[in-house]
């Protein structure tokens, strides 16, 4: 996502603050399911582990607003992006394929990855072992949805159910873009608004891309294309960030008494999100400096995300097997740990792996687009 898979941030370049913002979603996102690998996800084989600091369902749940602020700030970074396109400097095409290069390699090595271990029987979630269909291969591939063996519409890396929203938003956003270079918003609030009234209406919940298309989860990014459109303005003052701030972390807090309904997500969480990003904004106004390790998470939050769930489940289970009554005296421990390895094992796939691939593919890219151009 340009949340998730937006290119790193470097110390002289803008929008810092935004890079800070997704680092911090995703470490969100990273405890929410290390949350979930101790508490509903604990093989009841092993003594359960006690829990104080997170003993809340509720505290552990809100953990997945991590997904809401990236589809904000892709939304937003869309937006910012999308200049080139609309002058017609360059084409909507060149938009699609930069956005492929972004995100395709390394989601597509991660899943093969896990169809490899899953074949040798290696992989495991949760306390399940898998093994995967070649037309669930397939489908993952080519990013379309399908129902996974519990009925939900995720591929075979679980947590890139995101990615497909992100793919799906990056469509619309090329076919607006073909059409309507002076108009970005209004389209694409009718493309997604016709959409849903469409998928609903048919209401075919046997149909995995149906039931995906039907999710107004979809509405965030919008609120992200608004929200990139008020600061292309110039429309965010930096003298309101702690309020705005303030107003988006309530938001989020508001909600953890009462749960939160999957069809009304996108205003429960996707509104205190754009407050979120606002707020940050307006930090990157302000001048605020972050620290430097803030900006290396945010760098590394695509490869934390994409590895995260098989790090956290592998690292519990090695734990609890070789020391089961330590791993049983502290689920918040445990849950804290886990949460840090992860972080720092998906931020050393990053600077070893994700950063390379990603500099050797865009690098091969305008080297085509030059020789395109030369003949």
């Amino acid at each position: 996502m340009q949340t998730l898979i937006a290119e790193p941030a470097r110390q002289n370049a803008s929008l810092l603050s935004v890079q800070v913002l997704r680092g911090i979603a995703a470490v969100l996102v990273v405890m929410h399911h290390a949350g979930r690998a101790v508490t509903v996800h604990w093989p009841t084989q092993w003594p359960k582990p006690s829990l104080w600091l997170f003993s809340s369902e509720s505290l552990i749940a809100i953990g997945a607003v991590g997904v809401d602020i990236f589809f904000v700030i892709s939304g937003f970074i869309m937006v910012l992006v999308s200049s080139p396109y609309r002058s017609g400097a360059k084409p909507p095409r060149d938009f699609l394929i930069r956005r492929l290069i972004r995100i395709y390699p390394m989601y597509a090595l991660t899943t093969l990855s896990l169809v490899a271990m899953a074949a040798v029987h290696f992989y495991r979630h949760r306390d399940e072992a898998f093994s995967f269909s070649a037309a669930r291969i397939i489908d993952a591939l080519a990013f379309i949805p399908s129902f996974n063996e519990k009925g939900l519409v995720q591929p075979i890396l679980g947590q890139g159910w995101t990615l497909f929203y992100e793919m799906f938003f990056y469509l619309c956003f090329t076919i607006v873009l073909t059409f309507s270079k002076r108009h970005l918003l209004l389209p694409l609030v009718a493309t997604f608004g016709t959409t849903l009234i469409v998928t609903r209406a048919i209401g075919a919940k046997d149909s995995a891309i149906l039931t995906f298309l039907s999710d107004t989860i979809i509405i965030e990014f919008l609120f992200g294309c608004a929200v990139g459109l008020l600061f292309q303005r110039d429309a965010l003052h930096s003298r309101l960030r702690f309020v705005t701030l303030g107003f988006g972390v309530a938001g989020f807090a508001t909600s953890l008494p009462f749960g939160m309904p999957e069809d009304l997500r996108f205003l429960i969480w996707g509104v205190p999100a754009s407050l979120l990003l606002i707020s940050f904004l307006q930090f990157e106004k302000a001048h605020l400096r972050w620290p430097h390790w803030l900006l290396v998470i945010g760098n590394a939050s695509y490869s934390i995300y994409l590895l995260h769930v098989y790090f956290v489940y592998q690292l519990r289970d090695i734990i609890v097997k070789s020391t089961p009554r330590l791993a049983a005296l502290s689920g918040d421990a445990l849950l804290i740990g886990l949460s840090i390895v992860a972080v720092a094992l998906g931020t050393a796939v990053y600077l070893l792996v994700e950063r390379h691939i990603n500099a050797g593919l865009n690098g091969a890219y305008r080297g085509l687009m030059k020789t395109t151009m030369k003949g």
